[in-house]
């Protein structure tokens, strides 16, 4: 993970950077950052801070970081300090050259779990992707985001392989029952009704559906804005799931020979053409195809 460092004063007006970190829970909350410059470079911090807020902006922690050798950033979160399945963002700061330096927030989202190892998909097609100089570590699990994101999408399969956080503002129609927006509702965390926290009992009283319904006795009333913190997904997924998972993330990981725009190509034995990406959850890839159209949920029809 890294970034380049922006005046604090400044840090309002620049783009955030959505670099994001899936770490599941019971792994160690190990975290980096390596601090740049606008050509690269490796910038020289002191008095570095982390600063963690969960995805309704409450503040979880503030860390000091470690200043290594190379000039990185790390640090380690305890795991009272992410408690739950959610979205958090990270936001390095520190003094650079006697000037306040901020960098755009970066996200840790706490899951419940990977639908594969890394080592399983080193050893996906007859360890192509075994060698660790050219394809790290790192890289292999960003290639496992990207494809996460990509089968998970609601375009897509439009359900979570494995349990994640969800948080989400909505509105309430008068009736007993609110429809999230995802499938596979596990659990609700928390809940407010305009302002105002649901207690412990009440949200013990409230029967989450499996396909994403929320059913509370006492109704959601109409127009009031609903913040709801839920937990989705499966809790793992099945074999074909994980397998277009790990060949999708192949695909992310191995750079192509072929131009971007290419639909196929002239070879000794022929033309072959080519099948592509495109809308509504497609990837080119048959099998991954077959199994997006075999696992895809659609939201929840009330009324």
């Amino acid at each position: 993970m890294g970034g380049t460092g922006i005046p604090v004063a400044a840090a309002a007006a620049t783009d955030v950077s959505r670099t994001l970190t899936r770490i599941a829970r019971g792994e160690t909350l190990a975290l980096s950052f390596v601090p740049l410059d606008d050509e690269g470079d490796t910038l020289t911090v002191t008095s570095p801070t982390l600063t963690v807020r969960d995805s309704a902006g409450a503040l979880m922690v503030a860390v000091v970081p470690t200043v290594e050798l190379d000039g990185s950033l790390t640090a380690v979160l305890a795991a009272g300090n992410v408690p739950l399945l959610d979205t958090y963002s990270l936001v390095w700061a520190g003094v650079v050259g006697g000037v306040a330096y901020s960098w755009p927030a970066s996200y840790l989202e706490l899951v419940g779990g990977h639908p594969f190892a890394i080592h399983q998909l080193r050893a996906l097609s007859n360890n192509s992707l075994a060698d660790t100089t050219k394809y790290p570590t790192a890289t292999l699990k960003e290639c496992r985001v990207s494809a996460e994101q990509r089968l998970e999408h609601p375009e897509a399969a439009n359900v979570a392989f494995v349990p994640r956080g969800r948080r989400a503002t909505l509105y309430g129609d008068g009736s007993t029952t609110l429809p999230l927006p995802t499938p596979a509702l596990r659990s609700v965390y928390s809940a407010s009704i305009d302002g105002t926290a649901l207690t412990p009992t009440e949200l013990a009283e409230l029967v989450c559906h499996e396909d994403g319904r929320v059913y509370r006795a006492e109704g959601w009333p109409r127009d009031a804005a609903i913040v709801i913190h839920w937990e989705h997904g499966y809790d793992m997924p099945s074999g074909p799931a994980a397998n277009a998972l790990m060949l999708v993330a192949s695909e992310y990981a191995k750079a192509s020979n072929l131009a971007s725009r290419a639909t196929g190509e002239s070879t000794d034995i022929g033309f072959i053409r080519y099948s592509i990406a495109s809308r509504g959850g497609r990837t080119g890839i048959p099998d991954v195809d077959a199994v997006i159209a075999d696992e895809r949920r659609n939201r929840p029809v009330v009324g």
